[in-house]
């Protein structure tokens, strides 16, 4: 039976609307005690009294000078463009006004309210501090959007294939020419992804990075079935061959990587859509993919 006290406060906002009548609405109780439980409690009618006074913001024109009963004009700018100009009353000069009657352009009461509204939007949401500037633009119709993604797998289908077919007529022998593959495809899936993981959009110039990913993979596979197919058959002799090849791949790819992160640092657009998807795909290859085709190598040479 002890009276609580429930204290409401109001948003403090930067709107000019006056006195506002609102209801408090209060959810039904809810209590341990059956008697208590889900009683329906009365809702409570405040009056929100507003603090805010209405006022303009403007910019004087280049000149100011006006004659007595004449008006000055206030041009009002978004972004460096002028998108107003009112005139407002000499005669109010010095005098604090809270609802100064200011006119403006409309040729009838409908589109000077539009105008009105307009300009009210500006004033509240205010203007960017700075100028934009257009780095790149590109546009790509949502009708499109399904052929994009067909065309991009088989141009890296077609990437695959053309070094399955290269490499088959360089060995001629299945053993090699199937990892060879199946490595290159899981490059491209692990690359895939990294990207769906950090958000990145696969664009054209992604497309070709994932492509140039898959050509330095494959010339580092290549440097692995070369130096495992040496005459020698000792595993030692085998192990410090591969380590020696793995050595040469882990230079290449810090030269290629070097080589990109001016474009990806500097570089806009799709510049850095190739050079981010190029170093994505030389880092899975040489701490990922080629570790374990080397491995893969290793266990087809011992079966021999």
């Amino acid at each position: 039976n002890t009276p609580q006290t429930v204290t409401v406060t109001a948003v403090d906002d930067a709107i000019a609307d006056g006195a506002t009548n609102v209801t408090v609405v209060n959810a039904d109780a809810v209590s341990s005690d059956p008697h208590y439980s889900a009683v329906t409690v009365a809702n409570v009618s405040v009056t929100v009294t507003d603090n805010d006074t209405a006022s303009i913001v403007v910019t004087e024109s280049t000149s100011t000078a006006v004659t007595e009963g004449g008006a000055s004009d206030r041009n009002l700018y978004l972004d460096d463009t002028q998108v107003n100009s009112l005139k407002i009353a000499s005669s109010t000069r010095g005098m604090v006004l809270t609802q100064p009657l200011i006119s403006g352009p409309g040729e009838t009461k409908e589109e000077a309210l539009d105008e009105m509204k307009s300009l009210q939007s500006i004033l509240k949401s205010g203007a960017l501090p700075t100028q934009i500037e257009i780095v790149h633009l590109s546009t790509l119709s949502p009708s499109l959007g399904k052929e994009f993604v067909l065309v991009s797998i088989y141009a890296i289908l077609a990437a695959i294939c053309a070094v399955s077919v290269v490499i088959f007529l360089r060995y001629r022998d299945p053993r090699f020419v199937i990892p060879i593959v199946l490595t290159s495809a899981a490059e491209v899936f692990l690359i895939f992804g990294f990207a769906a993981l950090v958000h990145w959009t696969i664009d054209l110039a992604a497309i070709a990075g994932i492509i140039a990913a898959i050509g330095t993979g494959v010339d580092s596979q290549i440097l692995i079935v070369d130096e495992s197919r040496a005459k020698t058959k000792e595993i030692v002799g085998m192990k410090r061959r591969l380590k020696n090849a793995f050595f040469i791949i882990f230079v290449s790819a810090a030269t290629t990587i070097a080589a990109m992160l001016p474009l990806l640092s500097v570089g806009a657009g799709s510049v850095r859509g190739f050079a981010f998807t190029t170093i994505v795909g030389m880092l899975i290859g040489v701490l990922l993919t080629r570790p374990v085709f080397a491995k893969v190598i290793e266990y087809l040479r011992r079966a021999e």
